[in-house]
Parts: C-alpha cells; sequence; structure tokens
C-alpha cells in the first residue's frame, strides 16, 4: 500500500477507518479470525480491570501475613508492628465497648485485614506513580530536583535502609500516640475502627516517603547516629556532644521544674536536644559499598557441622579412617614390591634393550600442557593416544602403579566400578582402561586444581593464560589444544590445573563433575580443588562485583541440592568450603577488585526460575518479581546463575574442596536488561580470572 509517511510503513491502529476497511476486505481475516461476540469484549474487559488484577495481589498478601510472619517482621517491621497495633486496638474497643470476645475477634480482623490491603494498595500505587513518572522524558531529573535518589544502571537502589531503626522507632511511637488519641475522642466502633486502619495506613506511607526524600533521610540518619554512634561521636566531636547533651540535660530539668510533669519534661526537651542536633549540622548518606564484604556467612549445615560436638567427633573418627586407608595402602605397597623384587634385573635387561634397539615412547617435556603436533586439526578425533605398555613397561614408571580392582576409592562412592575393566568416560571422550591406566597417572596425577566454566571460549582464553601466567612454554610449532574427542565439552590440561567448560545448567555441569572425578581419581589426584568460574546476575551489587559464593540455595532459600536417585529424591548440604573462599577472598582483596561473599540462587532454568519477565511463560507480575528480588537480597543472596547448589552438593558428598567464583553482569534489582557496553562487559568476564590466577599462583608458590 503507497503510505505518505516518512517511513517505509504506515502504522494503522485498530480503531482506524483504513484499518477496518482492510480487514473488511481481507478474506482470510473473516474466514479464520471471525468478529468477537458482545459477551467475548466484556469478558475481556472484566479479566483486564483493576480490581480483578488487584484481587491475587490481595489474597496473596493476606495469605503471606501468616505464612511469611518472620520474614515480613524482619523486612517490614513498621507496617508489620502498626497492623498488629491497629487489630489489637480494635479489638481490645470492641470488647470494651460490647463485652463479646468472639464479636471482637470478628471485628479486629477484619479491621487489621482490611489495613494490610490498603497498606498492599497504597505502596503499589505510589511506587507505580513514582516509577511511571521517572519514565517519562525527564522525569528522573524532575525527581532528583524533587530531592529523590533515582538510582542508574550500575548503582545499588538507595532505599533508606540505613535508618531502619529510627524509621520504626519514631513512626511506631507516633502511630500508638495517635490511636491512643482517637479512642480518647471516639468511642464509636465504626469511626475507631476506620480512623485506625488509615490513620496506619497514613504513617506506613509517610514512612516510606521520608526513607525515599534525600532530606528527611539526611535527617534521620543524624539522629540514628547520636544513639548508634555514641562512642564515636564523643571521640571524633567531643564539644558538640557535651553541647547537646548540656541542652537536652538543662532544658528538661527546668521544663520538669517549672511543670512538675517529668514525662512531659523529658519530650519537649528531646524536641530541644534534637534542634540544636539538626542545627549543627547533618550527616552525608553515604553509598553502599560492596568492596568490604561483611562477615561471612554460613549455612545451617555449615553451622551444625562446626558446633555439633557429635559432628566434631565425626570429623575426628574420619581423620583416623582416612590415616588407617593410607597405612593399608603403603603396606600393600610395600608387599607389591617385594613381591616384584625377583623380576628386578628380568625387566632391566628388557628396557636396556628396548632403549637400545626399539624407539621407546617417552612422554615429552612439554607433555603436561597436553599438547599436539601441527598435524593437529587433521586430526579425526583428538583423544589421549596411550602407546600399548605392557605389564613389565607399567611396573617401571615412575609413578605408582594404580591397580583397578584394589585401589582405595578416595573421592568417588561407587562399588561397581571396581571392577570394570574399562570405564568410558563418553562426554570428555577419554577412555580409562587397565592397561592404560598408568598413563592416565603420569597424565592427570599432578591436578592440583580444576576450574570450570560455562562457555569453552571462555575456559580456551583461561586455559592459555594459565599457560602464560605460570611460565609453561609451547615449543614453536606446537599448539595448546583440547583433550578427548567430543565437542560437547572442551577440555585442557596446563600444568597441575585442568581447565574445562560444563556449559549451561545444572545437569550439563553434573555430566562433567562425574565424568572429570572418576578420571581424577583412576589417576590418584586426590588433592585437587574444584572451582566454577563465570558470569552471573548480581542481586544488590553493582554490575563487575565478584561474588563469592558461601552457599547455593534454592527458591526456597534451602542450603540443599536436590537429587532425583530412581524413584526418591535425596537432600545433599550445597555448601561451598570456607577455607578455599578465604584463600579466594584474599586474592581478591590483593588483586584490588570488588566483591562480595553471599549466598548464590541457582535457578534450574533462565527464564520462569529467575523472575525474568520475557519467556515464553510468564504467569506472574513485576511487583511478583521484585518481591521476590527483594526477599533474595534480605535473605543474604547475592547473585543468581544456574549450576553453583550443584556443584557445592557434588563435591560436599565427596568431601572434595569446592569454591565457586561469578561476576555480576548487572544488578537484577535495577532490571533485567544488560546496558553496559561490550567492552565493560569484557572486562567484568576477565575478572574472575584474574582472582583465580593470582589464587593458583600464591598456592603454588606456597
Amino acid at each position: 500500500m503507497e503510505s505518505e509517511s516518512d517511513g517505509e510503513y504506515e502504522i494503522l491502529y485498530p480503531g482506524d477507518d483504513a484499518t477496518r476497511e482492510i480487514l473488511d476486505d481481507s478474506d482470510y481475516y473473516n474466514k479464520f479470525m471471525p468478529h468477537t461476540d458482545a459477551l467475548s469484549e466484556s469478558v475481556l474487559r472484566f479479566c483486564g480491570s483493576f480490581p480483578v488484577r488487584m484481587a491475587p495481589l490481595i489474597a496473596t498478601s493476606l495469605v503471606q501475613r501468616f505464612t511469611d510472619a518472620r520474614f515480613n517482621w524482619a523486612t517490614k517491621t513498621l507496617q508489620s508492628f502498626l497492623e498488629v497495633v491497629c487489630w489489637t486496638s480494635v479489638t481490645y474497643a470492641t470488647y470494651s465497648l460490647y463485652g463479646d470476645m468472639l464479636l471482637a475477634l470478628q471485628v479486629g480482623t477484619f479491621v487489621g485485614a482490611m489495613m494490610s490491603v490498603c497498606d498492599e494498595v497504597v505502596l503499589q500505587f505510589v511506587r507505580g506513580l513514582a516509577l511511571v513518572i521517572r519514565n517519562q522524558p525527564g522525569g528522573g531529573d524532575l525527581l532528583q530536583r524533587l530531592g529523590f535518589d533515582v538510582p542508574k544502571n550500575g548503582k545499588a537502589p538507595t532505599d533508606g535502609q540505613e535508618i531502619t531503626l529510627i524509621k520504626n522507632l519514631v513512626f511506631g511511637y507516633l502511630g500508638v500516640v495517635a490511636v491512643r488519641s482517637l479512642w480518647e475522642n471516639f468511642h464509636d466502633i465504626k469511626f475507631f475502627a476506620l480512623l485506625t486502619a488509615c490513620t496506619g495506613v497514613a504513617f506506613v506511607v509517610t514512612a516510606e516517603f521520608f526513607c525515599l526524600w534525600l532530606p528527611t533521610r539526611r535527617v534521620g540518619l543524624t539522629l540514628q547516629s547520636r544513639f548508634t554512634k555514641v562512642q564515636r561521636n564523643w571521640q571524633e566531636h567531643c564539644f558538640r556532644s557535651f553541647v547537646e547533651m548540656l541542652c537536652w540535660t538543662m532544658s528538661t530539668s527546668y521544663l520538669y521544674y517549672s511543670s512538675n510533669d517529668f514525662w512531659w519534661a523529658f519530650r519537649v526537651g528531646t524536641l530541644v536536644a534534637v534542634g540544636v542536633s539538626l542545627s549543627s549540622g547533618l550527616d552525608h548518606l553515604a553509598d553502599i559499598d560492596i568492596n568490604k564484604s561483611e562477615k561471612a556467612e554460613y549455612g545451617f549445615w555449615e553451622e551444625r557441622a562446626l558446633d555439633d560436638p557429635f559432628m566434631a567427633v565425626a570429623a575426628r573418627l574420619a581423620k583416623v579412617q582416612h590415616t588407617l586407608e593410607a597405612f593399608g595402602r603403603a603396606v600393600e605397597a610395600e608387599a607389591m614390591n617385594i613381591y616384584n623384587d625377583h623380576l628386578t634385573w628380568t625387566l632391566f635387561v628388557y628396557v636396556a634393550c628396548k632403549l637400545l634397539f626399539v624407539s621407546f615412547p617417552v612422554s615429552h617435556p612439554y607433555a603436561c600442557l597436553c599438547i599436539l603436533g601441527q598435524d593437529a586439526n587433521r586430526r579425526t578425533s583428538s583423544s589421549i593416544q596411550f602407546p600399548p605398555f605392557s605389564s613389565s613397561q607399567i611396573h617401571v614408571k615412575m609413578a605408582p602403579n594404580m591397580d583397578a580392582v584394589s585401589a582405595q576409592q578416595v573421592h568417588v562412592r561407587n562399588s561397581h566400578i571396581r571392577e570394570m575393566d574399562s570405564d568410558v568416560l563418553f562426554h570428555i571422550g577419554l577412555t580409562c582402561s587397565q592397561k592404560e591406566r598408568q598413563q592416565v597417572v603420569d597424565t592427570f596425577g599432578d591436578v592440583k586444581f580444576f576450574i570450570t566454566g560455562g562457555s569453552a571460549e571462555r575456559m580456551t582464553h583461561f586455559a592459555h593464560s594459565v599457560a602464560k601466567e605460570l611460565g609453561i612454554a609451547t615449543p614453536y610449532g606446537y599448539t595448546l589444544s583440547p583433550i578427548g574427542s567430543t565437542s560437547r565439552y572442551t577440555l585442557y590440561k596446563v600444568g597441575p590445573v585442568l581447565v574445562a567448560n560444563h556449559g549451561i545448567g545444572m545437569p550439563s555441569i553434573s555430566i562433567l563433575l562425574h565424568e572429570v572425578t572418576k578420571l581424577l581419581e583412576y589417576a590418584g589426584a586426590h588433592g585437587a580443588t574444584y572451582i566454577r568460574m563465570g558470569t552471573s546476575g548480581g542481586i544488590g551489587v553493582d554490575p563487575g562485583t565478584v561474588v563469592i559464593t558461601s552457599e547455593g540455595v534454592n527458591n526456597k532459600m534451602e542450603s540443599v541440592d536436590e537429587v532425583a536417585v530412581l524413584g526418591s529424591t535425596v537432600l545433599r548440604p550445597s555448601i561451598c568450603s570456607p577455607e578455599v573462599r578465604e584463600e579466594i577472598i584474599t586474592a581478591a582483596n590483593e588483586v584490588g577488585l570488588p566483591y562480595a561473599v553471599g549466598k548464590t540462587l541457582s535457578c534450574n532454568d533462565f527464564y520462569e526460575g529467575q523472575g525474568r519477565l520475557d519467556g515464553a511463560i510468564c504467569e506472574y507480575s513485576l511487583e511478583d518479581k521484585m518481591e521476590f528480588l527483594q526477599k533474595l537480597a534480605a535473605a543474604g543472596v547475592r547473585n543468581i546463575e544456574m549450576e553453583a547448589r550443584l556443584m557445592a552438593g557434588f563435591c560436599h558428598k565427596l568431601n572434595i574442596p569446592v569454591a565457586v567464583v561469578c561476576v555480576t553482569l548487572l544488578n537484577r534489582l535495577n532490571g533485567d536488561q544488560v546496558l553496559s557496553s561490550h567492552e565493560t562487559l569484557q572486562d567484568f568476564e576477565r575478572r574472575p580470572a584474574a582472582v583465580l590466577l593470582h589464587y593458583i599462583k600464591t598456592k603454588i608458590k606456597a
């Protein structure tokens, strides 16, 4: 259709005459998209109306008053307190007037529920209005000129949490005084109940406003610091503190002397002291500092393990068991040496002949890099090519012989694989057979660190960085090449570091962990530390923050990994190793990168599990999502990803030291869109690698 607009296409709207004419002339539209009737249109308007959309929110808020009582008191203290005051006041007033306890409970509960509903509706309206103003052209600047702090990308939202104490005390006290005044003036239960609910809602909204408006927030912070930082105030501002205390004492004493009413004198004297305190200047609002990590948060299982005497005894018994197992292996090795003494000269002659007349397969000095020749790109399989050793050749190797049947399992809990002559590690493209076991020991027996991340390209780059930082040079004509014969996982070995990508999600990393753990078990690398590095979405932390995980949690804030085993579900504690975490914190401090320590939410999917609004299925609102994210932040969660919980649970089960180090690309409390530039994101992705490289170098030097 020819268009008179500047663009290539003309924008038409459903109500336009031109649109209606085009649709009327369309056979397809008339045949397959008939006009809706009045009933359908009415149902559609009804379902999209404001009361219908608010009904689930109201019902949920009422239910959560009981199911999430502890969380509400921790995060909405003032609101919860005023709602309880409203309920108890109306209940007591009704009982005192009518003397009927059942009626009093009914009326009090109804009014308390009405106040809870009004709290949610009014707060949602006010927040929605602020969001609408902020999203308008110039709206953010208007709010800033009015004195509100408008968070931008990369900055954590400031919501006045630093003045929670004085907010709860002041407005809670004023709420109680207001309700008492209402009861003294209105003995009609209808007016008293209505005014009490309205007063509670008004104080909740006013307190929210005072926290968000910067001038009143500074006033609150100034007054709160007079009580919470008494020692510091007297040390740094002794004269100011002396003047304020003197004014309060003199004014209170004079008023009490003149009125003989101590409570009135105390209140007025406190107001005088408040005026003197504010006249000396207001404290500045400090931005949220995520560079300083808070006290490491230990999960339920870790606290239990550290504090429970039974667990302490169990730990000592486990150490005794490991000592006995090590002693048994040493005795077994000595017995094997005695048994093979009579073959020593025969083997010596055999090896000498092989060295003189046959090209004996000797490992390349740079075999620790797992490098292939220039023809590596022409190979159809990049798996390790183990030469066919005979039994005598195996016994003359420097590394200890690992017999498949008799070897003790250290980090594997599977008796079935003891009887296997050959174990196909299918997904990483390697096969560990009994006759090739010594080659596995020689190649992987010195692994001390297993570093894994999601992206194959990122882990390839990390492997090259490890080679560079550890000073492992690649000879001319050779290149660092992946091990294995499949395209699912990219696997590198660089000196004592094994590097691999794990893909996306817990099922993918589970496969890699099982097969790599068996590989290192066969190789005798029992002291390896497992570390996941990658990217994540932050919760209340700035983009670019390196989050060091204390424990992986599910959407119920439980530090457990749920594993479906046959027809049952097994729960495994998903906590990271405290000693490894502390060492990585030290490395982050020495590197000088911003970091935070906290819990990590590991989700089963990318969209619904993480509260995104742009998936193919989304049956929750923006308010539901933000409430969930705020709940995560209050519970100590610092980032969201999809693998940490399973990896922590897997390693905890097998007693493997484990850590998770991920950088945040955005703060989910500010939105779901990554707004940083490509160069900035590349710098962010290099931060976990920088911390781990410093950590690995420090551990190797030690």
